[in-house]
């Protein structure tokens, strides 16, 4: 199977970009994990199957007016203050280098013109993008600072942010420079607290040569607060070129922090394990978290890219890609799910090995039991070989993934996808068509909602 360069992880996407290497250097840690393997009926609280407000009920997507000719990619989406806002980078020329980072607004049916917020003075990308208590744009992405990458590639050794204060654009501020390693994974999305504190976290490799620790930071008040790592007493546990986007944060109902990444778990002597998927949280803030809750063991085949999400009903819910057939490429789509962090079911397969590659999932809750789950998928077999696919968890199982939309080919790895609090659903993806790159934007609302309206 060829791995089309149009959907290649770059730097801060999947771990592939920044070594395997690093990965396979986590065999050995003597942290030993909590691990549970339990049916529903054994997990207390899951007795009872939950309900969803039905699949979503998806417009026709409308195209992005931007410039003629930009090529783009990497498109997260927000909404806040009564807008829609869209992140992206541009491409410059080669199809894995990034050119500036870019937000584009709706409101009022119109959207804007696309601002210019990295403004680099070489190349910026892997945009991430979170909203604060005032509705405002808060973007971290990558540049490079220091020499060009062994790789010949652009991967990125610094993060930044930037916001807007009453007047405008503040100054770009410099989130985290790798002092030791030639590269620095961006996080995922900024993530809102009940007191308005964003959250990210970060890989940091603290001291030359060791493995890299995940660090959590606040912005509060206006600056990033110092960061920690969020499992101070067993940093050798963390780490190992997991890559941006491999750690995902949530806020849940009741306050707490809630976070999967992925990393290399101990093992039995004389095994090896590359990339499992874990569980932690955090009751304070951030200040402290509870030890890690193995989900998912994954030996010599990594997993990537998980999702967290609360759903409606109080249950944790965790989605990932993953390797079958030792490729260290995903081709399966699982899932496992709690009701208090602790317990965990055992993963089901959303979507089947052997059917193609799994891309960067996107996922989130409706307001009962419900998730929707969007992904992009690619196989030499189908034609076009890229599609997006949509599958809905109704409380007990998930829908069959069908294709969202039958556009001539879904571009780039990522999908834009949140939740409003009315419930509706917004998504931007970007799609070829042509060969002229394009910017798409829809909405839906669940089928339940829609019956009851």
């Amino acid at each position: 199977m060829k791995w089309n360069e149009r959907s290649q992880p770059r730097a801060g996407g999947l771990a592939l970009v920044v070594g395997v290497a690093g990965l396979l250097a986590l065999a050995g840690c003597d942290q030993s994990p909590t691990e549970t393997k339990r049916t529903n009926a054994e997990c207390p609280g899951l007795e009872r199957p939950s309900r969803g407000q039905g699949p979503a009920v998806w417009g026709a997507a409308e195209q992005v007016p931007l410039p003629a000719g930009w090529q783009i990619d990497r498109p997260r989406i927000a909404v806040g203050g009564g807008r829609i806002l869209l992140a992206f980078h541009t491409l410059d020329g080669d199809i894995s280098t990034p050119g500036d980072v870019f937000l584009v607004t709706r409101a009022g049916g119109r959207w804007s013109s696309p601002e210019n917020v990295s403004q680099a003075a070489e190349r910026a990308g892997e945009p991430r993008l979170g909203v604060d208590a005032r509705g405002e744009p808060h973007l971290v992405w990558g540049e490079r600072f220091g020499a060009p990458h062994p790789s010949g590639r652009w991967v990125p050794d610094a993060i930044l942010h930037r916001t807007r204060g009453p007047l405008g654009w503040l100054p770009a501020d410099t989130l985290y420079r790798s002092p030791f390693l030639p590269y620095a994974s961006v996080p995922w999305d900024p993530v809102r607290d009940r007191s308005g504190r964003l959250h990210v976290l970060v890989d940091v490799e603290p001291e030359a040569r060791r493995t890299p620790e995940l660090f959590h930071w606040v912005w509060e008040a206006g600056r990033w607060l110092p960061g920690h790592s969020i499992l101070g007493s067993a940093p050798a546990f963390m780490g190992g070129g997991r890559g941006g986007g491999n750690a995902d944060l949530t806020v849940a109902r009741d306050g707490r922090l809630l976070a999967v990444f992925t990393s290399g778990a101990p093992a039995q002597p004389g095994q090896r394990d590359i990339s499992s998927v874990f569980f932690t949280s955090s009751a304070d803030g951030g200040a402290s978290w509870t030890a890690p809750q193995l989900i998912s063991r994954s030996g010599l085949l990594p997993a990537y890219t998980p999702r967290i999400a609360e759903a409606g009903d109080g249950r944790i819910h965790a989605v990932w890609v993953r390797d079958t057939i030792g490729d260290m490429l995903p081709d399966v789509l699982e899932h496992s799910y709690s009701p208090d962090g602790e317990c965990w079911t055992k993963p089901v397969r959303v979507y089947p090995p052997g059917s193609g590659l799994l891309q960067v999932p996107a996922l989130t809750p409706d307001g009962a039991g419900g998730l929707h789950l969007v992904f992009n998928f690619f196989s030499e077999r189908l034609d076009p070989p890229y599609y997006l696919r949509y599958s809905y968890w109704d409380g007990e199982r998930w829908s069959p993934p069908e294709p969202l939309f039958r556009m001539s080919t879904i571009t780039g790895s990522y999908v834009g996808l949140t939740r409003d609090e009315g419930g509706t659903l917004h998504l931007a993806v970007t799609a070829q068509e042509g060969g002229i790159d394009r910017l798409y934007y829809t909405t839906a609302v669940p089928s339940g909602r829609r019956a009851r309206e």
